[in-house]
């Protein structure tokens, strides 16, 4: 059973990417096993209040993080702390399936912990005789493969250096393990849950994508492929039970690493763990389907997800843009990254010490070190552009704000109503005569902005339809769908037209994408208005503003509903799976011109749908905001009013940023780094993490290596756990949190002081069972006791 939030809260939300690094994925599970301890501390709290006994025992790290929430709540700013997106790829996609998991369903990671350390062998993963060390074992396994590749039977030569099928038991064991302990789902109520999971189809599938100029649609194959599991407070099925053969076979699949695991399919994996995965649950959770390219889900062979998407940023970009906040809410996109590589060195930065490398080194390297790094500057830049783009959106807002009030004075003055008079029933006219001014207001440029909320808006119409029969996102029908439909509205005399009251007209009822952007921007405005909160009297009260967020949720979700029924009618028929045929869909501008008047039936009935079932669509939130801003002093109201109000000057202002940019949101999304090299309360004994060696396979060489990088993993967690806790409670979250603290003084104080003693005392009382780091363990206990003094 879900815990419902408290209403004095702030959202700390976390999305979470975990990539691929080999033996590395044992310091990630450290640290995925501390954020799950956050959650289940965070949950706890959630259902309490600050002045009651914490209910962990002392020996639990969830006890630090429940006084951590403690402190930072007697300090004004009750936190709540959930993860609601996770990715992961290659062996970070096991550790991400089994978050998704215990998160969904409650229960214990102690099963995946036995995994890594002590199933997670090289000895006893090779498919070799148990003769020698790993090294003689190795070797025997390579001289067997050879063998079969020469002179053995298909079977032979499609048996792989290490035990595939050991691993699929495995998986199913540790994911099966969770169901015995769940004791109730940790996504809080309201709130969900997305796992994405990827992994590489070795055959592929086609895609199809238009030129955009006209002509024949380009044709290509597509081998990236993703899983896709959701929950929410009130469902957990796709976790549940039942999941478990699909889970671990998403686990299976995004861990073969190539040339170490065979390749595995649906099929295979149910031989391999004798745990068959329910086939109708497995193929809806691939985000691309199959049906469409005339395959099925059960004949595609997948490798190492890694090998084309080791960080899936992007997945979990558009999952944050798409979910429902009713409270103020702090946003974290966490990385963790056990290997974000060093510095060069000193002859290196200087460009005259390095010496050319051999051939063999610098194949080596350049397979091993430089395409197997997959870093993730190019997902940073992307999310860099996109907080610019965000940050741009701000700045006109800012600068452009005393104009915008002025001309919304203008436009009030036409109707003899106060701004502060405006009645449900005058909002109509008032909207109409904003229009107007923003019409006088962009001048020559209105036109061009017309065009753009008109495109937009027929490729709403197109994705809708394309929702109603299932086209899969990205793939061809979409896609050809998205160009035909564009073509059609370019054709459009009213598009050609330089007065732009024809296509102002087609806009009057179906320009739900303007409709979205307003609720938008308004979100974006209440968000605004959270660090007011208790400033004086006149201020505006949290619970005020959280029920006008989730007034505009509803009505965002409302107007979402109707747009996916509204397009279950005969006249999109002409656009279903049938016809839209291999013959069809080579030539979108033709098939624009060939249905024409399909296109315009179509577009004239999806208007008037939506006029009946939506109406104007702001009427009614202005009630709510009278309503939640009754007592307001007139500045709180005004930050509001003029983003509700004005709207249409506003979008006049910023759509063409939003449009050519592609923005999900208008609020920025921050980053944090998990690292090795971000955490630096304790100080390692050499090297911190021993996977790093042998390119990350070196954990799976010797069990002691794999406790002490799960040990530091846990450890490291605390501390980033803490720091990312405490900064989410200060009065201004830093937007970022990737460079390691300037001192191991400042790391302690960041991370909470006492607090931080306690989690790390904490872990290393719990971990007595890893014997091969006794040593370790010793010398990290006498730092922990030594933190808050002088060093």
């Amino acid at each position: 059973m879900t815990r419902a939030l408290p209403d004095e809260r702030i959202e700390l939300r976390l999305a979470l990417v975990c990539y691929g690094g080999v033996s590395l994925a044992v310091y990630m599970h450290g640290v995925t096993k501390e954020l799950h301890k956050l959650v289940q501390a965070s949950r706890k709290f959630d259902a309490m209040d600050p002045d009651d006994a914490n209910p962990f025992d002392a020996e639990d790290s969830a006890f630090a993080y429940f006084e951590a929430l403690r402190e930072i709540a007697r300090n004004g700013r009750r936190l709540s702390v959930s993860i609601d997106v996770i990715s992961g790829t290659s062996a970070g996609g096991i550790n991400g399936v089994v978050l998704g998991k215990v998160l969904a369903r409650g229960g214990s990671q102690e099963k995946l912990k036995r995994l890594w350390i002590d199933a997670g062998d090289l000895k006893t993963l090779l498919r070799a005789p148990a003769i020698g060390g790993v090294r003689v074992r190795a070797a025997l396994a390579g001289v067997r493969l050879l063998g079969r590749q020469l002179i053995g039977s298909r079977e032979d030569k499609s048996l792989s250096p290490l035990k595939g099928e050991r691993m699929s038991r495995l998986l199913v064991d540790a994911i099966g393990e969770i169901d015995a302990s769940a004791d109730g789902s940790l996504i809080p109520q309201p709130g969900s849950l997305d796992l994405f999971v990827t992994a590489t189809d070795l055959h592929g599938f086609e895609m199809l994508v238009p030129t955009g100029v006209g002509g024949a649609s380009q044709h290509d194959r597509q081998h990236a492929q993703v899983l896709r599991f959701t929950a929410d407070g009130t469902d957990t099925a796709q976790f549940g039970p039942k999941a478990t053969g699909a889970l671990a076979f998403a686990a299976r699949a995004t861990s073969a690493f190539p040339g170490a695991f065979a390749p595995v399919n649906a099929v295979s994996f149910g031989t391999e763990s004798g745990e068959k995965p329910d086939i109708d649950l497995l193929k809806q959770r691939f985000v691309y389907p199959y049906e469409e390219n005339g395959a099925t889900a059960v004949d595609a062979w997948f490798v190492d997800g890694g090998v084309l998407d080791n960080a899936p940023f992007d997945l979990v970009v558009r999952a944050v843009a798409d979910k429902r906040a009713e409270s103020q809410v702090v946003r974290r996109i966490v990385y963790i990254q056990p290997d974000p590589g060093l510095p060069p060195t000193q002859g290196q930065q200087q460009g005259g010490g390095a010496q050319a490398p051999t051939w063999l080194g610098g194949l080596t390297q350049a397979v091993w070190e430089v395409k197997g790094n997959h870093d993730v500057l190019r997902d940073l830049i992307a999310l860099r552009d996109l907080n610019l783009h965000i940050a741009e959106v701000g700045s006109i807002t800012a600068t452009q704000m005393a104009a915008v009030e002025g001309l919304l004075r203008a436009a009030l003055a036409g109707t003899g109503l106060p701004a502060g008079q405006v009645t449900q029933e005058a909002f109509r006219p008032v909207s109409d005569a904003v229009h107007r001014k923003a019409a006088e207001r962009l001048g020559a440029d209105y036109p061009t902005y017309v065009r753009l909320k008109l495109e937009a808006t027929v490729r709403r119409l197109a994705d809708e339809v394309a929702r109603r029969f299932t086209y899969p996102s990205g793939a061809r029908r979409e896609s050809f769908l998205r160009a035909a439909a564009g073509a059609w509205v370019r054709s459009l005399p009213e598009w050609a037209d330089q007065d732009p009251d024809g296509m102002i007209a087609l806009l009057k009822q179906t320009d739900l994408p303007y409709r979205e952007r307003r609720l938008f921007f308004l979100l974006a405005g209440i968000n605004s208005l959270y660090p007011r909160v208790g400033a004086d009297a006149g201020a505006p009260k949290r619970t005020q503003l959280d029920a006008l967020k989730r007034k505009v949720w509803d009505l965002l979700q409302k107007q979402r509903d109707v747009a996916q029924r509204v397009v279950h009618v005969p006249e999109a028929d002409f656009l279903d799976p049938i016809a839209l045929d291999e013959n069809r869909i080579a030539d979108p501008a033709a098939f624009a011109a060939d249905h024409a008047k399909h296109f315009h039936g179509l577009f004239d009935v999806y208007g008037r749908a939506l006029e009946h079932d939506l109406g104007d669509g702001s009427s009614v939130l202005w009630v709510e905001f009278e309503e939640q801003a009754r007592g307001w002093d007139e500045d709180h109201r005004r930050a509001l009013l003029d983003r509700y109000l004005a709207f249409p000057f506003w979008d006049g202002l910023i759509f063409p940023t939003v449009a050519l940019a592609a923005l999900p949101q208008f609020t920025p999304i921050g980053v944090a780094q998990f690292s090795p090299l971000t955490a630096r309360a304790l100080t390692p004994d050499g090297a911190k993490l021993k996977g790093l060696a042998l390119f990350h396979f070196a954990g799976f060489v010797k069990p002691e290596w794999r406790q002490n990088d799960y040990l530091w993993g846990r450890l490291d967690g605390v501390e980033l756990n803490l720091r990312t806790l405490y900064d989410a409670g200060s009065e201004h979250p830093a937007p970022a949190r990737t460079t390691q603290p300037a001192s191991v003084e400042e790391a302690v104080r960041t991370a909470g002081g006492p607090v931080l003693q306690q989690g790390l005392r904490a872990v290393l009382a719990a971990e007595t069972d890893l014997t091969g780091v006794a040593r370790l363990r010793g010398l990290l206990g006498d730092q922990v006791e030594e933190l808050l003094t002088a060093r």
